[in-house]
């Protein structure tokens, strides 16, 4: 209710503006010519053009504008539960655990190096 108020008096006063703007081309072109009168109607020309589409615009835009806003739906909560039960993970290693790792890996997945000739 509130949104259409504010558009129709948008509106009105954009209308307002246009017969304004209209009344004040045909007062020019009702006067003697003077220098400039070509100026000040091509200016109201383009001020009659922004107005009409600014209504246009807003008339042709109501539906959007005055429905009500788009409620944005809560986020799924989603628990997880920790597994107490496992031993903490190492992430940090010395060179000595670390090539240790990879020799039980190799030997676990049956990888095969090639001996370094000595």
């Amino acid at each position: 209710m509130v949104k259409e108020t504010l558009l129709n008096a948008a509106i009105l006063r954009l209308r307002s503006a246009l017969l304004e703007t209209y009344a004040i081309v045909e007062s020019t072109l009702n006067t003697a010519i003077e220098s400039g009168t070509a100026q000040v109607l091509a200016t109201k020309a383009v001020e009659l053009a922004q107005i009409e589409m600014a209504i246009a615009v807003l008339e042709r835009n109501r539906e959007n504008l005055t429905a009500p806003a788009i409620e944005e739906e809560a986020p799924t909560v989603v628990e997880v539960e920790e597994d107490l039960g496992a031993p903490p993970v190492k992430t940090e290693f010395s060179s000595n655990e670390a090539d240790e790792i990879v020799k039980k890996f190799n030997k676990s997945r049956k990888f095969h190096q090639p001996q370094e000739d000595e």
